[in-house]
């Protein structure tokens, strides 16, 4: 009886712990937490990317983060010789890493290249290449993939000519965390400090629900919601803390769907197969000191975009039009004010001057 419990405990101890870690990459938000550890709710993609020139090889290990757009953790070799062992980037991601660290361990790696391929996937995985790869990924189309990483490395490790074969796995967050070998793991304190939070996030979440002003598709007019991105403006946007509702930012749609296409080919931000910026009325600013801010904005009747931006000092570019009006209508009185004083001021001293001289 003593030992059933005890793997009771066990099993809720590492279900609890398993939790935690889920709620860090999900924002808070206990229901896609418990999706992830249930194995429904997948926010990653493994890239397994295997290269190869008569001059150089190697491997490359990518998580990409579909919900955020961004890579995490990628874990790569470059050998400059021609590659007498071929890894299968078709095996299950796991088993691509230990070949992978297999590899390094066996031959001489050339740490330089390695360093620089690393630094520089990060440099080039800008937004506009990260929608086209999660439009690649979301049609399946592992031509126009291994097409884009050809092109990448080719230009980061200055070759004329590559040959490369990419796979892409779907996996979560959780389980980068839990079995990958090479990444960057959480510490305690994080999780501890995550626990806390996701008590208030609940809460938070429990009254928002509660709340008439939560912004859901088929309430109070909202027929739809997009995901969109920020565009940035480092010099002269501002500051995402101090955005506030009313305020007209420049946004950009993420996913590339059937409905985010119509909606942009009818604000005229769709050509190409790109989307181009479009105006958004800021509604509700949130903040959650884990997960960022999450802005809802309105970009057309009914039809709302939900921005989750985990950076917190960045600088938002702004709808210029609407911001010089702002400005125009409150400076503009203040300085007619002010020359009314200065000509009544002049009007004043003339007729002063005017008496003066009749007295005498």
């Amino acid at each position: 009886m003593d030992q059933q419990l005890n793997t009771a405990l066990n099993s809720l101890s590492e279900q609890t712990g398993k939790i935690s870690i889920a709620l860090h990459y999900v924002g808070g938000d206990m229901e896609k937490a418990r999706q992830m550890v249930a194995g429904s709710y997948r926010d990653l993609f493994a890239l397994k990317i295997v290269y190869n020139s008569s001059a150089m090889h190697g491997a490359v290990l990518i998580f990409y983060n579909q919900v955020y757009s961004k890579i995490m953790n990628p874990f790569g070799y470059v050998i400059t010789s021609y590659a007498t062992r071929q890894l299968e980037p078709g095996n299950d991601w796991k088993l691509f890493e230990k070949e992978m660290q297999e590899v390094i361990a066996a031959e001489s790696p050339d740490e330089h290249l390695g360093n620089t391929l690393k630094s520089r996937l990060y440099e080039s995985f800008t937004f506009q290449f990260a929608r086209e790869l999660a439009r690649f990924l979301e049609g399946k189309n592992t031509i126009a993939i291994e097409r884009a990483f050809q092109k990448l490395i080719q230009y980061i490790l200055n070759q004329a000519r590559i040959d490369v074969r990419v796979e892409a796995q779907q996996i979560s967050s959780l389980d980068m965390e839990l079995y990958s070998a090479t990444t960057q793991k959480l510490d305690q304190a994080t999780l501890q400090g995550q626990g806390q939070a996701d008590a208030q996030a609940e809460s938070a979440k429990a009254s928002a629900s509660a709340s008439s002003e939560e912004i859901v598709e088929g309430k109070d007019g909202v027929q739809l919601i997009l995901k969109a991105s920020l565009i940035l403006a480092p010099i002269k946007g501002k500051e995402i803390s101090k955005l506030q509702s009313g305020d007209r930012v420049k946004v950009s749609l993420v996913e590339n769907t059937p409905k985010a296409i119509q909606v942009a080919q009818a604000l005229n931000a769709y050509k190409d197969g790109n989307f181009a910026p479009v105006v958004a009325r800021v509604k509700s600013v949130k903040y959650d000191p884990a997960a960022g801010y999450t802005l809802h904005g309105i970009i057309a009747k009914g039809i709302f975009v939900k921005i989750v931006e985990e950076e917190k000092s960045i600088k938002v570019a702004m709808d210029t039009v609407y911001e010089m009006a702002k400005g125009e209508m409150v400076p503009d009185e203040p300085k007619m004010n002010v020359k009314v004083i200065i000509l009544l001021a002049a009007a004043f001293l003339l007729l002063l001057g005017i008496v003066v001289v009749l007295v005498k």
